[in-house]
């Protein structure tokens, strides 16, 4: 090999040599984070600064070079379930860096025990050095007698101080709440937030009629279906479309949501109309990461007369005690009613109505004595001729949809046959023969290369090669390295389509294969291989295949193959 210096040696493999006593350079995962919290204290705790940090502190090392910069804002420390940190565990896994550097241990988390599985047994396993910048803290130099008592008890403050600051938080609220002050993230209907106080309700004007028309309707009797109906013919936008119209929210959800029955009881029950506050309804555990929890009626923390009504106290009371009739004679109906277990939906998400697009739910009542289950729109009432009429018997339903995926079945499963006969072919057997030596070849090289590397290095450490030489030589390889990955990945591919075995896709083929002949139709079914069906009224609908675009494929390679082979 010639001794002549090279100077196109690539700037990463000039980095790998900046350490050369160890010859080991880590590939840095730097990982900030800050909560909502952290945003209300002081300047130093920005998510700027974190990065300046940690960035300084990679410049300052030379056996270290930043890999990716990973973020969450506004992410609360208790839970490990965020955004960034996931994809920075994920590329973890995929062994794209071996180090990780946070400002300091808080960062990583303040739940003692998820902290300190990740120290004491996931970043180990995965090779993964872990630097924790101003607690001094680096796993490749630490001392166990030391640091195995250290770092748990920092993780076990952090921890402390998290539940602290969730008590403390929790209490300011609770607080605020007593005093009338709307601490609530979502603005109830017809209200916005006093540009001077931003804990006062004050009035929204532009539809603020549209609360007191419902109000006065449902006193006159009309019903809440009817009540929706009226205000979805007149295309008045429901909360959540007034909240997308107005820029409130990007949620695209909202651009087509419509007026409910369900929406109009909500707003009919609400004290806040009435110039009532009514907090409290839901408790969370901030530092443990926890859901929301219901609370009872008797733990709700209530203050009248906190901002301006819109409707008066005496025409609330009226809808309430139609409410309480209503109810009665609901529970008077159940009584005489026939106990009746309704059926598991079968389709979750995955039927929809073809007039507004919203799933469609399930119910059952008696018909001419007779109990039936069906699947309806939400909206067959209130929503015009778009969805009138929506509406199907679940038996109906389920034999379309179990006819429908047999004969898809069928059609797979004779396509896998014919596939099969190609493939066992003298002419496949002989090509795939052939794409397997190759493949062998390919790996023969492959490893042939990775020797060769070795030997490289050693000349290096040796003082054969020059340390330019030894660049030039190792980039060329990894070039080469790198062409006969994407070599074999690309013949073992193909490979693949010769096998007796091959079905196609991998997920479509084990789906079809492990639900051929099924007897019953059930969720996990129409879960596999069901994407979306669509009703359009009359025993109309449209049934996507989860798989189709994979099974049309896979037909075509049939019918492109075919030719030439058989029998």
């Amino acid at each position: 090999m010639a001794r002549k210096s090279r100077r196109n040696a690539d700037n990463t493999a000039v980095m790998i040599t900046n350490n050369m006593a160890t010859g080991k350079v880590y590939h840095a995962a730097l990982y900030a984070r800050i909560s909502s919290e952290d945003e209300r204290k002081r300047e130093c705790e920005s998510m700027e600064n974190q990065v300046k940090l940690l960035r300084d502190y990679v410049g300052s090392c030379e056996d270290i070079a930043e890999y990716d910069l990973y973020m969450d804002r506004a992410v609360t420390g208790t839970m490990f379930d965020r955004p960034e940190f996931n994809r920075m565990v994920a590329d973890m896994r995929a062994g794209k860096f071996d180090c990780v550097i946070v400002k300091d241990l808080s960062r990583l988390g303040r739940n003692y025990l998820e902290a300190g599985n990740y120290l004491e047994s996931i970043f180990p396993i995965f090779g993964i050095r872990f630097i924790s910048i101003t607690d001094r803290y680096d796993s490749l130099t630490s001392k166990a007698t030391e640091d195995s008592l250290i770092v748990p008890l920092k993780n076990l403050i952090n921890e402390a101080y998290a539940k602290d600051i969730s008590r403390k938080v929790k209490s300011s609220m609770d607080a605020m709440k007593k005093l009338g002050k709307y601490t609530g993230e979502k603005l109830p209907y017809a209200y916005k937030r006093d540009p001077e106080d931003k804990h006062h309700l004050i009035v929204d004007e532009a539809v603020a009629g549209i609360v007191v028309r419902i109000y006065e309707e449902r006193a006159a009797g009309k019903g809440l279906t009817k009540i929706a109906a009226g205000l979805n013919a007149e295309g008045i936008p429901s909360p959540g479309r007034y909240l997308y119209e107005t820029g409130v929210s990007k949620e695209e959800k909202f651009r087509t949501s419509l007026w409910g029955s369900s929406t109009i009881q909500r707003m009919l029950k609400n004290r806040v109309y009435v110039g009532d506050m009514v907090q409290g309804k839901t408790e969370k555990a901030l530092y443990k990461g926890m859901g929301t929890t219901i609370q009872s009626a008797d733990e709700y923390i209530v203050v009248e007369d906190t901002h301006e009504a819109i409707i008066s106290r005496e025409l609330f009371d009226k809808v309430q005690k139609m409410f309480e009739r209503t109810g009665a004679e609901m529970k008077a109906r159940k009584r005489t009613q026939e106990l009746f277990e309704k059926p598991e939906n079968l389709y979750d998400e995955l039927l929809v109505c073809g007039g507004c697009g919203k799933k469609m739910g399930l119910r059952s009542k008696k018909v001419n004595g007779k109990r039936r289950v069906f699947y309806y729109c939400h909206y067959s009432g209130s929503n015009g001729e778009k969805c009138k009429g929506k509406y199907i018997y679940k038996s109906k339903l389920d034999g379309a949809v179990a006819a429908f995926l047999r004969q898809q079945i069928s059609v797979y499963m004779g396509c896998l046959e014919q596939m099969k006969k190609i493939n066992t072919s003298s002419e496949r057997t002989s090509e795939l023969k052939v794409m397997k030596k190759e493949i062998n070849q390919i790996e023969n090289k492959a490893e042939a290369i990775t020797v060769k590397c070795r030997r490289l290095y050693a000349d290096f450490a040796d003082g054969i090669l020059s340390e330019e030489d030894y660049l030039f030589a190792k980039q060329s390889y990894m070039d080469e390295q790198e062409r006969l990955q994407d070599t074999l990945e690309k013949k073992k591919h193909e490979a693949d389509h010769f096998e007796k075995t091959y079905g196609g896709d991998a997920e479509m083929a084990a789906a079809y294969q492990k639900h051929d002949e099924f007897e019953v139709l059930t969720k996990e079914v129409v879960r596999d291989l069901i994407g979306k069906i669509i009703f359009h009224g009359k025993g109309r609908m449209e049934i996507k295949l989860r798989y189709e675009d994979e099974l049309q494929a896979f037909m075509r390679e049939i019918e492109g193959n075919g030719d030439g082979y058989g029998e």
